[in-house]
């Protein structure tokens, strides 16, 4: 394309898609655009604001506070809203102006910028949902013609696919962060190993298990056994070599230390077609015996409104000690030991003990 102003289509081609790279802006394509075009202002809206959602919109050059004000009047008024997609318009070609002057639309986002004329484009590039662009001239012997819009229609497809990336990558670090935010939130350890055996994910259980323990530490970013053992880092290499579905178990143990680790193995393949030789990465799950117990029952209790003395004998029974046994152990009786299962079993709504264990371990407390 024949440079206008100075900016090829090929340079707006380049800011859009650098837009929607991470850590991209949208002011370089519409400082771009704004130059090719001879505009004042430009206005995305990639999701309309409603009550309770500020939407997603982006603005340039507009001299009011241009997205409070938009996001305070009805969208209803916008005379573009009902445009087919793909057809791009100026002011005259969908409302008269003395209809226009009598808007909302006109009085509270128009006239107070200044602008004479809006060429407007509605572009449904995700799941039905449309993303509309406005570009505003403050010059009223200059309106829209059939140059700017027809470098809107060859836009149109590149906008297509810009806000469709958009719209995923949106998606993927909504999911992403949900994804850290559970893992972090696990009351078991996890720990991510990449394909050179480098450490690139430690959540929040995993680093307080591995700050206390003897049977585990960091060393130059890889996971490595305490004590000079050679045990995990074994089982790290086998399983960067492991097929799908592969498991592979540990339990590191330190009696004098009251310390027992287990730890469960399995490999990370990437989506797709793998080569056979090709490494993998490893996810290592941590069990302080002890410790992770005391988090989730903690937990559990919360969520059940249990008392202290309730989570103590579930405790004890999730070791394994029988009724006799706990209350022995908590230094009560039996007959107040079975009160208070009884008190639990009202609680959690379920009227044995095996019932009981299986709530506890499947309970999103686990994950809280």
């Amino acid at each position: 394309m024949t440079p206008r102003n100075g900016v090829s289509f090929e340079q707006l081609l380049l800011n859009l898609f650098r837009a929607v790279e991470a850590g991209g802006s949208w002011t370089p394509f519409f400082a771009s655009l704004t130059r090719a075009m001879n505009l004042e202002a430009c206005t995305l809206i990639l999701r309309i604001p409603t009550a309770g959602d500020l939407g997603e919109l982006y603005s340039y050059q507009t001299d009011v506070a241009f997205e409070d004000v938009y996001r305070s009047i009805e969208y209803r008024d916008d005379p573009f809203r009902g445009v087919a997609a793909g057809s791009p318009c100026s002011l005259e070609d969908v409302i008269s102006p003395d209809a226009l002057k009598s808007s909302s639309f006109y009085k509270r986002l128009l006239e107070p910028d200044g602008t004479t004329d809006v060429l407007a484009l509605n572009v449904v590039a995700n799941d039905g949902q449309t993303t509309y662009i406005r570009l505003s001239r403050r010059q009223p012997d200059n309106p829209f013609g059939v140059l700017e819009k027809s470098l809107l229609s060859r836009l149109l497809p590149h906008l297509e696919c810009a806000f469709r990336l958009h719209e995923q990558r949106r998606r993927l670090l909504l999911e992403r962060s949900a994804h850290i935010g559970a893992l972090d939130q696990l009351a078991f350890g996890l720990v991510i190993i990449d394909e050179t055996g480098r450490i690139v994910r430690v959540n929040e259980t995993a680093q307080r298990l591995l700050a206390c323990s003897s049977l585990l530490r960091v060393s130059q970013g890889r996971l490595c056994g305490g004590g000079g053992g050679a045990r995990v880092e074994s089982a790290v290499a086998a399983m960067h070599q492991a097929g799908e579905g592969e498991r592979q178990f540990l339990r590191l143990t330190n009696p004098p230390e009251g310390e027992f680790l287990q730890m469960l193995l399995r490999p990370i393949s990437p989506p797709g077609n793998r080569e056979p030789r090709a490494p993998c990465g490893v996810a290592v799950f941590l069990n302080d015996e002890v410790r992770n117990r005391d988090i989730y029952l903690g937990r559990f209790g919360q969520l059940y409104g249990l008392s202290p003395a309730e989570i103590a004998l579930i405790d004890e029974l999730l070791q394994g000690s029988s009724i006799a046994i706990s209350a022995d152990k908590l230094g009560i009786s039996e007959n107040t030991a079975r009160t208070q299962l009884r008190s639990v079993f009202s609680k959690t709504n379920v009227h044995r003990q095996a019932e009981l264990i299986r709530l506890v371990l499947t309970s999103l407390a686990i994950i809280a």
